[in-house]
């Protein structure tokens, strides 16, 4: 399974999240906020980086960014609302209306690697 670094500025969603990727077997580190998640996307060894929804699109950009260049080879999975751009290097999109879409996209993602 793999090792995931999901982020989000809302805590129980975070929570729920991490809870749901684990009990599909994944290992997660989970960060809650802009800084916790810059530290953790500075680290190696992820395979996917889940990007919450509630994070600015600016910042969402800038995470990106730093994960990818310290997990070069790793999946990048954004949440997004409702009319919101295209970000550069993401590999799939997921709108967070339904829990069991997005393990399902980690599924699918998880294995294409």
């Amino acid at each position: 399974m793999a090792n995931i670094l999901s982020t989000s500025y809302d805590d129980a969603l975070l929570r729920t999240r991490e809870w749901m990727l684990q009990r599909e077997g994944h290992s997660v580190v989970s960060a809650i906020g802009f800084h916790e998640a810059r530290e953790a996307c500075e680290k190696t060894g992820f395979d996917l980086f889940v990007i919450g929804h509630s994070i600015p699109i600016k910042d969402k950009q800038d995470l990106i960014t730093c994960f990818r260049a310290n997990n070069p080879n790793a999946r990048v999975i954004a949440l997004t609302r409702a009319g919101e751009s295209n970000l550069q290097e993401v590999d799939a999109y997921a709108n967070p209306g339904n829990p069991e879409d997005l393990v399902r996209l980690v599924r699918m993602t998880v294995h294409g690697m």
